[in-house]
């Protein structure tokens, strides 16, 4: 797809637009890291065992600069939400994951660290990190990080019924046009 769709930023690949890559990708980490935690906890480990566990980590690894390339703040947040629990999820047995632990916590820290660091040394804001902060930072001045959303989700959290709404309920918040 690289060739039909040159890497752009945001990039979309090929969904419609760059949230649904995001999303999609963020969908698939969930995947690979609840894969990567059962095959972590196995005890008895093989060669194949070892290469899937390699293959599981490179590829939720993989994810998170696409995520980025993506310029997806949703996504973003999905992921690092993902990846607390997952990191999270090492602390149930410490004992026998103490290797583990520290491994994930040196490459998040490392990866920290690099983020960090590109953004203090591009002054002209053109990374992508540094995208995804100005959108942040935009949303924040505007008083609506939610860019709207969490109004409609109370309106329809409080208005919940069993059966639901029907299909005019969100003509009350865009105006008929739903």
């Amino acid at each position: 797809s690289l060739v039909m769709y040159p890497i752009s930023i945001p990039y979309r690949g090929v969904f419609s637009n760059p949230n649904s890559f995001g999303m999609a990708l963020a969908t698939l980490s969930s995947a690979l890291f609840a894969l990567l935690r059962g095959a972590i906890s196995n005890t008895r480990k093989s060669i194949q065992q070892w290469l899937w566990i390699a293959c599981l980590g490179l590829s939720a690894g993989a994810a998170f600069p696409l995520i980025l390339i993506s310029n997806s703040r949703s996504s973003l947040l999905a992921y690092i939400v993902l990846l607390m629990v997952f990191w999270g999820s090492l602390f149930f047995n410490k004992n026998k994951n103490r290797s583990w632990l520290l491994m994930t916590t040196l490459i998040i820290a490392g990866v920290l660290l690099f983020l960090l660091g590109s953004a203090a040394m591009d002054t002209t804001r053109t990374n992508v990190l540094n995208n995804m902060i100005s959108k942040f930072e935009a949303k924040w001045v505007e008083g609506d990080i939610s860019s709207g959303r969490l109004g409609i989700w109370m309106a329809v959290l409080n208005d919940i019924t069993l059966l639901g709404r029907g299909i005019s309920y969100f003509g009350n918040f865009y105006g008929g046009l739903a």
